[in-house]
């Protein structure tokens, strides 16, 4: 039978003699690729390091270095230069024997988008090749193409797995959290960090951005490290000589070189951040275009190439990593597209029992980009990850548990009410907005907030449960008020003063064990993320809480209506009403 034309042959194990230099067989210029290779793999240490040879590159090195002078990360021109080293450890790499290779059906089911693929890397000089064999005088193992859809295009983008095969991939020899040997401390931006620049520059600031073109493609790779970056299309080898999707260290090397960007345009005193290829800025309107010019005026002297097409020139209105900002009217607003997929992705996990570690990570993913605008849907996102994070490899199971669930029930829950906009609020607590203080007996509760208070006993069916649980009846309590005040909370921060720790730490952290607290708690972070307020607790002493104490035990006696009226008597205050339906819980106690 014959062989698939587009399943690459079989790799030289390491048990076959060595192809010899005089073997390879070029289909176009790259000779040179492999004496670069061998001039700098022979020192034994990175490029910019030892042999100290210049890669080619469209980058403006000597504006990097000036630019640079004063930066933190003084290697950044060097990795520039030389090529970045992928920081793999190749006493961990276990080179794959006897693996048959093939590249991902998803690459082959596209064959037209590869071929676009490597034409246009090859005119980029990103690549090198065709060969008609390994180019290497030594076995490499070429990696797997797979290729992935891109949102809103008809094209799909190329992906080199290099995780595979598990276990002996290049990425397995790749450490996740050091880089040369150094603890990797970036630290990304979030829609938090577009937030607070709003915030610092004002209502009505403009807002722009831009993006890099080819983002990866633009680095180069030490060339030491060609070996581990090979493929093979049609019967023929390829090697990339420029960083790659797919390749582990390749959001490190992205990140580092974008934020020096940010360096050199925060020198200039505007207010710019950055996310792997994205750049987003806010200044005040007199000082925007002069930022926005700067920003273009300095990707395109550094030798990088911006994609146009995708600038935003300053603008009240801008989406910053999928969230839309308003400065007008001082919102975030999630797509309503996105809301729709997100629900009904929910919906179809409901009817689940179990799940791989990928399609975890798929779901988190999307959770994680809506709790951005909702700070309490991010406690139901942690929870989620725990599950996540007890699964080693993609395709591992985990069966479902039943707090899993109840979180995945809270989100459909607030999908159903949320309508995507939230107010653009301080991420940095300074003080509260409003003041809320509870209190629960073994039989009633009772709360206090600006001149409004209620006191009741708690039903029957409350009591069965939970009479012997101060904590969850003290939590209980925190829910009603929530209920009733809620709508008047909308933007604000609100401080619950409670004379029970352990509900102040539940309010705080976000976590617990106690079940019966839990359901309390998604309760409350469910009115909080409806009605956009942030809670926050402190502890108090029983012997502080004297107006919430009198208001619990309300019932028991007259002597604490009096004691209450004694010491309101300078205050106007108005009492609500409180019913057994404000005692019901989704999640039944």
């Amino acid at each position: 039978m014959a062989r698939d034309p587009f399943v690459s042959p079989l790799v030289t194990t390491q048990g076959e003699p060595p192809v010899s230099l005089h073997s390879r067989v070029p289909l176009a210029p790259g000779e040179d690729i492999i004496e670069l290779y061998t001039a700098v793999a022979q020192t034994g240490v990175p490029n910019y390091i030892g042999a100290r040879i210049p890669v080619k590159t469209s980058l403006n090195i000597p504006v990097w270095r000036a630019l640079l002078a004063n930066y933190s990360n003084t290697s950044l021109p060097d990795f520039l230069e030389f090529g970045w080293p992928i920081n793999i450890h190749p006493e961990n790499y276990n080179f794959p024997q006897n693996v048959h290779h093939s590249n991902h059906r998803s690459a082959l089911d596209y064959q037209a988008d590869v071929d676009l693929f490597i034409d246009k890397e090859l005119r980029y000089g990103a690549m090198c090749g065709p060969f008609r064999a390994n180019p290497f005088p030594f076995p490499v193992f070429p990696a797997p193409l797979q290729t992935v859809a891109k949102r809103d295009s008809d094209t799909r983008r190329v992906v080199v797995d290099l995780s595979y095969p598990s276990g002996q991939s290049v990425n397995d020899a790749i450490p996740k959290n050091t880089f040369l040997g150094e603890p990797i401390s970036l630290v990304y931006p979030s829609v938090d960090t577009m937030t607070e620049m709003i915030l610092d520059k004002g209502r009505g600031c403009l807002l722009f951005k831009t993006d890099l073109r080819r983002a990866y493609r633009q680095l180069p790779v030490d060339p030491a490290d060609y070996r581990y970056l090979c493929y093979c299309w049609r019967d023929n080898w390829y090697i990339d000589t420029r960083v790659c999707f797919g390749l582990r260290s390749a959001s490190v090397m992205c990140q580092s070189t974008t934020s020096a960007i940010t360096f050199i345009e925060r020198e200039k005193g505007y207010s710019v951040t950055n996310y792997i290829d994205d750049f987003g800025g806010a200044e005040i309107a007199p000082l925007a275009p002069a930022a926005f010019a700067s920003l273009q005026r300095t990707i395109n002297v550094l030798g990088l190439e911006e994609a146009p097409e995708k600038a935003i020139p300053p603008s009240t209105c801008m989406t910053w990593l999928g969230i839309e900002f308003d400065t007008v009217e001082m919102v975030r607003r999630v797509p309503s597209f996105r809301l729709e997929e997100i629900s009904n992705l929910v919906a179809q996990w409901l009817m689940k029992r179990k799940a791989t570690k990928r399609e975890l990570q798929s779901l988190v993913g999307k959770l994680v980009f809506v709790s951005a605008c909702v700070p309490p849907g991010r406690l139901f996102v942690s929870r989620l990850l725990e599950s996540l994070r007890k699964l080693r490899c993609n395709h591992h199971r985990c069966r479902l548990s039943r707090d899993f669930r109840r979180d995945l029930e809270w989100w459909r829950r607030f999908l159903h009410e949320f309508n995507g906009v939230s107010l653009i609020a301080s991420t940095v607590y300074t003080a509260p907005d409003d003041i809320v203080a509870t209190d629960a007996c073994s039989s009633g509760c009772g709360a206090i907030s600006n001149g409004q208070f209620f006191h009741a006993m708690f039903p029957d069916f409350v009591l069965r449960k939970c009479a012997r649980k101060i904590h969850v009846l003290e939590m209980l309590t925190i829910v009603v008020a929530a209920r009733k005040w809620g709508h008047r909370w909308a933007g604000l921060t609100v401080l619950v003063y409670c004379d029970n720790i352990s509900c102040v730490h539940v309010l705080n952290s976000g976590r617990s064990r106690d079940s019966d607290l839990l359901q309390c708690s998604r309760e409350l972070w469910f009115l909080a993320a409806v009605h956009r307020f942030e809670l926050r607790a402190s502890h108090i002493a029983g012997t502080d809480n004297r107006i919430p104490d009198h208001l619990s035990r309300w019932h028991l006696s007259d002597t604490h209506r009096q004691q209450f009226e004694l010491l309101t008597r300078d205050v106007n205050t108005v009492e609500i009403p409180i019913s057994r339906d404000d005692f019901e819980l989704d999640c039944q106690l």
